[in-house]
């Protein structure tokens, strides 16, 4: 007796799981056309993050080369093929967000220019060391990766909505 209701709810919890799949995918693709909002804007960001990492450490590798700044302790490889990367992952997950929430592009822009101040604003303040002179390498060289990530966020947009044979 166990075994057969064991059988009944165990189908019964297949179907319902059956139905529930069955309804997410005509939610969340309404076609077979697998390039979703989503999936768009989160290739962009992905792609302007390995971009915006290979420029960020070609800056990285001239400005040191220029300057001698040898301190590496917080800005080193790692830190910019992690940090990058995953800052333009979730500006692409926003901007998905927001065209769901049927927002201009314009105020993606303005938001990330908006943030690109404000951390630039908070680097002038990062005391990094006692000597000045270092102080000083040490916010010019993350101001400059923070400008390149601010400008490669700029295209997130235009990748996303665009036909291109990049993404």
């Amino acid at each position: 007796m166990i075994y057969i209701i064991f059988l009944y709810s165990a189908r019964r919890h297949i179907s319902l799981t059956a139905t529930v799949y069955s309804t997410l995918k005509s939610l969340i693709m309404n076609s077979n056309n697998l390039n979703t909002p989503l999936s768009q804007s989160i290739m962009a960001g992905l792609f302007m993050g390995i971009v915006a990492t290979i420029v960020s450490l070609v800056y990285n590798i001239i400005f040191r080369e220029k300057s001698g700044f040898q301190l590496c302790s917080i800005i080193n490889v790692s830190t910019i093929i992690f940090s990058v990367p995953f800052v333009l992952l979730l500006a692409g997950f926003l901007y998905s967000w927001m065209r769901t929430h049927k927002m201009k592009d314009v105020f993606f822009i303005v938001l990330f220019i908006l943030f690109t101040i404000g951390c630039i604003y908070l680097d002038f303040h990062i005391q990094r060391s006692d000597d000045p002179a270092v102080n000083l390498q040490f916010r010019i060289l993350l101001m400059g990766i923070i400008v390149i990530t601010g400008i490669s966020s700029f295209f997130i947009p235009y990748l996303s909505t665009h036909e291109t044979d990049i993404i």
